[in-house]
């Protein structure tokens, strides 16, 4: 069965601070992430992936 949402949790390589989010595709999620076309992390790059867990649905 394919769990198809994803709740992850980032950490900023810069200033270590965290933010989290809700997606279905995660590996696309987070190079959009690495490559600054997020407004709200594009100054806290990059950004690693800490936590992700997958769900059945929202």
């Amino acid at each position: 069965m394919v769990l198809p949402y994803c709740v992850y949790v980032l950490q900023s390589q810069r200033d270590l601070l965290l933010y989290h989010g809700f997606t279905t595709n995660l590996k696309k999620r987070i190079i959009d992430y690495n490559r600054g076309r997020t407004k709200s992390t594009s100054k806290r790059g990059p950004l690693k992936l800490i936590y992700c867990e997958f769900f059945i649905n929202k």
